[in-house]
């Protein structure tokens, strides 16, 4: 990665997610069979938008799969995203409209903490015996971290917190 070459960069764009997060290039145009778009944004520290297929011109990509490849792009924002959708397919009134569409809308953020930060498995997954991985609990750093966003998010106008967790 961009931050540690001992790392992975992750998947087939990884190459471009780490030039993007080295501020080697600004945007990347990715490819995406199975995650080379949004693995190496990950790893990366960027945003990728893995979008429907043929949202951007798909002409001249070779693809494993004939329905599941698309191209789609990495950046270090999704301002940055947002600014090249809108010049590549020239859609700025889309755009603004959807904007305004979602200016004073609620936003609904879960926070589903035994499964994917205590990393703890439901009871109906073990009782079908679909998994013998020990139950975690996560790290006080990383409870930390996480009590940190829920509060900043709560306090933000828009932004609803949902702390319940899925059933099991």
């Amino acid at each position: 990665s961009a931050y540690n070459t001992t790392f992975t960069v992750c998947g087939s764009s990884g190459g471009s997610a780490s030039a993007v997060a080295a501020y080697i290039a600004p945007i990347a145009i990715t490819e995406d069979t199975g995650g080379s778009t949004r693995c190496p944004a990950h790893a990366n520290g960027n945003f990728g938008y893995d979008p429907a297929r043929n949202k951007y011109p798909n002409d001249g990509n070779p693809g494993l799969t004939r329905y599941q490849d698309q191209l789609g792009t990495n950046a270090r924002s999704f301002d940055d995203i947002l600014l090249f959708d809108k010049a590549i397919l020239n859609i700025s009134a889309e755009h603004e409209a959807a904007e305004l569409a979602v200016a004073d809308a609620q936003v609904k953020i879960g926070f589903p903490e035994e499964t994917f930060v205590n990393l703890n498995i439901p009871t109906a997954v073990r009782d079908l015996g679909l998994t013998t991985t020990p139950d975690r609990r996560a790290d006080e750093s990383m409870r930390d971290a996480l009590e940190m966003a829920k509060s900043m998010l709560s306090s933000e106008e828009n932004f609803e917190v949902v702390e319940d967790d899925w059933p099991t």
